[in-house]
């Protein structure tokens, strides 16, 4: 990038990024919100559903339906966003103060807005950060995880429900924005996130997803 208006926004943005670090005194609340932060910065800018996260997902609360044949996540495996709802808002207000997110219209089905350049400059600020600082970089690491292992929870296992699909829809678009960052259904966009084997089972599933629900034969998959 040599673009002065990009060096600017990027600027802005990390400078914005340290102060909120800064004012979080509470070591979870700020990994909660920095965890929210990176999950935001490779899933879609506008329509990130709600139901990913902690109290809106079901499956981890006992009064929630369960999605049918969906294994069990470990509380341990998975980024405090995903596990404690009291996190999750904290950190989504956080980042509605500094300015990283915006109100959704549909604020009770998805996250909010971040703004496109905004999210690439996270996105790339986040990853310079974490290459020089270890604990950061296994904070990358483990809410990269989280992320999969949710889809696994709810997108992989949905094809197996009765009726096929019946809570996969919602989670189309988020599947199809991530496996563009691992470079796997967007050929054109550079390679963001390293691949691993669940990533193959997720386009397998989104191909067979499409072809069920959508009837879209060129991009279904076995």
């Amino acid at each position: 990038q040599s673009d002065p208006h990009y060096f600017g926004i990027y600027g802005t943005v990390m400078i914005s990024a340290r102060r909120m670090e800064e004012a979080l005194e509470d070591e979870r609340e700020r990994m909660a919100t920095i965890d929210l932060l990176r999950v935001l910065s490779v899933l879609p800018p506008t329509d990130t559903p709600m139901e990913l996260f902690a109290s809106n997902r079901p499956g981890l609360n006992d009064d929630a339906k369960k999605v049918p044949n969906s294994r069990p996540l470990e509380k341990k495996d998975l980024s405090p966003i995903f596990v404690d709802s009291r996190l999750f808002v904290e950190a989504r207000e956080t980042l509605h103060k500094y300015g990283f997110l915006e109100p959704h219209t549909d604020s009770l089905r998805f996250v909010g807005k971040i703004h496109q350049q905004v999210q690439y400059c996270v996105r790339q600020g986040l990853r310079e950060l974490d290459g020089s600082n270890a604990q950061d970089n296994s904070g990358r690491e483990r809410v990269l995880r989280s992320v999969r292992l949710v889809f696994s929870e709810r997108f992989v296992s949905d094809h197996r429900a009765s009726p096929p699909w019946k809570d996969a829809a919602f989670l189309e678009s988020s599947v199809q924005h991530w496996l563009s960052c691992v470079n796997l259904r967007n050929t054109n966009s550079s390679k963001i996130l390293s691949s691993f084997p669940d990533d193959y089972d997720l386009d397998r599933q989104l191909g067979r997803y499409k072809h069920e629900h959508h009837m879209d034969f060129d991009t279904a998959i076995d």
